[in-house]
């Protein structure tokens, strides 16, 4: 399964700024009040059509496992969705159960051991750190929760989900997830047809009669006059894909998909396939 999404290029979600509390120092079992600047804006998303699922907090990153210290300036990136690669970086082993197609998610961030007074910023994966997510320093733990974009792979490719740079001083980071933002009409068709994951989706599978290359997605509402978005998972599985409402089901979406450099010869792949309405 590809460690890609292909997501709606977009504008800031509005729910981002400013929503994230107070940053908090974790001192003798008990949580207190540490100053700390409010986050902004993490990160560009879809403006519309999001469905927020939560999570029970779950630990996706902890370098005091896997990775070691964030040394001054030092920037590193961390998966957030998925099922694999969590153990690296300290995390879950199996993941948190956030899918490929989520386009932010809400997350928690410590600084824990830190070496002086610093700042963490979250952004991401192929992005520019912009707006400070947490002010730690040399003591107590501190953290902060915020909703950040993750990475959009019609803008760059996605090796990971999320990156998170230190200022001025080293510092352990841990990362736990508390819910995740998905289109609310989405699907991400594996070669078989089957779905991987999606939301609003009723049923997945080849379309009728084809037996290569061609994809029915049925909704659970009617898709006229919606915009169709289709795309091959990531740039190592290329293809030309065309996406229309089927004729016989308002519901129903179908995908043709061909080979980029043969014209009319079908292949199998996997499609995201994002429904605006």
């Amino acid at each position: 399964m590809s460690r890609s999404k292909v997501l709606l290029v977009a504008t800031v979600v509005a729910v981002l700024a400013g929503g994230a509390g107070a940053a908090l120092a974790a001192t003798g079992g008990r949580a207190t009040a540490a100053r700390t600047p409010v986050p902004r804006a993490l990160g560009p998303t879809t403006s519309h059509d999001l469905e927020f699922v939560p999570v029970a907090p779950c630990r996706l990153a902890d370098t005091r496992k896997g990775g070691g210290d964030l040394a001054v300036n030092e920037t590193r990136d961390f998966l957030v969705s998925g099922a694999t690669g969590f153990t690296a970086q300290g995390g879950t082993s199996t993941g948190c159960g956030v899918p490929e197609g989520a386009l932010a998610a809400e997350l928690t961030i410590i600084s824990a051991d830190a070496s002086g007074s610093g700042l963490l910023r979250a952004f991401p994966f192929g992005g520019q750190p912009t707006a400070t997510i947490l002010a730690y320093q040399n003591g107590p733990n501190l953290l902060n929760t915020g909703t950040i974009a993750l990475c959009d792979p019609s803008q760059t490719t996605c090796t990971s989900d999320l990156t998170v740079k230190s200022f001025q001083a080293s510092t352990q980071v841990i990362i736990d997830v508390n819910g995740y933002y998905v289109p609310n009409y989405y699907a991400f068709i594996d070669l078989d047809g089957s779905l991987i994951s999606g939301a609003g989706v009723t049923s997945s599978g080849r379309t009728t009669g084809v037996a290569t290359g061609g994809y029915t997605v049925v909704f659970d509402r009617d898709v006229t006059g919606c915009a169709l978005l289709a795309t091959a998972s990531d740039d190592a599985n290329q293809a030309d894909i065309w996406a229309r409402q089927s004729a016989g089901n308002p519901n129903a979406v179908e995908l043709d998909v061909e080979a980029p450099a043969t014209a009319n010869v079908q292949q199998d792949n996997e499609v995201f396939l994002h429904v605006v309405c």
